[in-house]
């Protein structure tokens, strides 16, 4: 007698060769786009990063030469006093002549300290530097004047020769340069933080919803099918070959869900023959 059993199970296709855009390579895709974002906001991260410490360094150093600027003042006005003292004692007093000297060689030490920076470099904008250094070598050029004077017994002569108001005021605008490039630097490093606080949070936002995207991805292209498969699964366990759920997705767990329904009407298919035969 002849047997009417199903027709045998054909070999299917290797899966990789069977799916158009496998979900392994949109998931390798997924992170090297989520890898360059990241060395993207990271470079800029680091580039902002870099700039807040220079701003942070800059209005250091202006603080700093704003404190060397008022030391200058204190020490010209010491200078006055004594060669007031000096041009008044006979001989012009040694000792007094002693501290002026001291004091000069004080004041040219604060000049060469405001010119190298407290680090050997001034991290200044161009034109302060420029401008400070034109006020720092009149005083320093000064400063030579007025020690060989007073070496050279000239002191009476010094208060008219070299006219110490005007080093203060030399001192005085050293001291606005300093204040105006120290508020500069100050408005920056507000700018620069504001700046690192917004990038911050626009990378937090575009991680989420990278990471948002790729969840999706995952839950559509994973989980959903997954399901889907296991409550056809379970009611084949019953012994139901009618239900199924059809997916519509290209990718490797579509293809095995429509091998499993393949599969399902063979097995309903042989399943019928028998009963027929029997």
């Amino acid at each position: 007698p002849a047997c009417s059993c199903a027709p045998p199970v054909t070999e299917s296709r290797p899966l990789q060769r069977s799916v158009s855009f496998p979900l392994g390579r949109k998931l390798a895709l997924f992170s090297a786009g989520m890898l360059a974002l990241i060395a993207g906001l990271s470079a800029v991260g680091i580039a902002q990063l870099v700039s807040i410490r220079t701003d942070a360094r800059r209005q250091l150093e202006e603080w700093r030469e704003l404190a060397l600027a008022n030391d200058l003042d204190a020490h010209f006005e010491s200078i006055g006093v004594l060669l007031e003292v000096a041009a008044d004692a006979p001989g012009g007093a040694p000792a007094v002549r002693e501290m002026l000297v001291t004091q000069a060689d004080d004041v040219r030490a604060i000049l060469k300290e405001m010119e190298v920076g407290s680090e050997g470099v001034d991290p200044s904008d161009e034109l302060h530097q420029a401008a400070e250094f034109e006020l720092t070598q009149q005083l320093d050029h000064r400063m030579q004047r007025l020690v060989a004077a007073v070496e050279n017994g000239q002191v009476k002569d010094v208060p008219e020769l070299y006219d110490v108001e005007k080093m203060r005021g030399l001192a005085m605008k050293l001291r606005e340069e300093a204040l105006e490039e120290a508020g500069e630097a100050e408005q920056d490093l507000r700018n620069r933080s504001r700046d690192a606080v917004r990038t911050m949070l626009f990378s937090v936002a575009l991680a989420a919803l990278a990471l948002a995207a790729i969840s999706l991805l995952i839950l559509r292209s994973v989980v959903r099918p997954i399901r889907s498969l296991k409550e056809r699964a379970d009611a084949v366990g019953r012994g139901d070959f009618t239900a199924h759920a059809p997916l519509d997705s290209n990718a490797e767990i579509g293809e095995f869900a429509r091998s499993f329904d393949e599969m399902t009407r063979r097995v309903a298919a042989t399943q019928g023959a028998l009963e027929d035969r029997v």
